[in-house]
């Protein structure tokens, strides 16, 4: 699905409809996404669409959700500001069974490897 969602970007930006794109990425990317940040330069090259891009490795924020009775989702960003007071206003619902299901996946994908990790005394 990330691939479908990167060529929809390209797509957008191929577009005659005036479309702008900004995005803010580490430098450390699969070389999938570099192919798409390299083509979406290209593309704006022959139209008057935008894209621009800003690598940091700063990024200061940590992402939790929450399920509820496979149900629904709540995904909540603390962004640190100053590096002691968290604010996370930035919130996101959804009852998407696709999402609900990656999440419950990503936990117990995750959950499984720190179980695996023998702790030393």
């Amino acid at each position: 699905s990330a691939i479908n969602y990167l060529r929809c970007i390209e797509d957008k930006l191929n577009d005659d409809k005036h479309f702008v794109c900004r995005r803010i990425t580490s430098s450390n990317v699969s070389e999938c996404l570099k192919n798409h940040l390299l083509n979406c330069t290209r593309i704006v090259q022959s139209n008057n669409n935008v894209f621009d891009v800003a690598y940091t490795d700063n990024f200061d924020f940590n992402i939790s959700y929450q399920i509820f009775d496979n149900y629904g989702l709540l995904l909540i960003v603390d962004n640190f500001i100053n590096g002691d007071y968290v604010e996370n206003a930035l919130g996101l619902w959804t009852e998407n069974q696709e999402m609900v299901r990656a999440f419950i996946n990503r936990f117990d994908y995750g959950w499984n490897q720190i179980q695996n990790i023998e702790i030393k005394a």
